[in-house]
């Protein structure tokens, strides 16, 4: 968890009222079920269905992504 506190800081003020931030270990069942991200700490967006929007890319800013997920959400 380490690791992910500064990306952690940077989402909690551009996460919209509706949203949730959820913490997965590298080692977390939930990747032996879905495609796991190819590097850490990692962002991915999930579906209110859960279904996995896709992860941000190593170029992309957190804005720019959450704008990218934010419309398949």
């Amino acid at each position: 968890m380490e690791i992910c506190v500064s990306l952690v800081r940077e989402l909690i003020p551009l996460l919209l009222e509706s949203e949730k931030l959820i913490h997965f270990e590298q080692n977390a069942r939930i990747f032996a079920e879905m495609q796991p991200p190819v590097s850490f700490p990692s962002l991915g967006v999930w579906s209110a269905k859960g279904t996995l929007i896709g992860y941000r890319k190593e170029n992309e800013t957190t804005v720019e992504y959450l704008q990218y997920a934010r419309k398949y959400t």
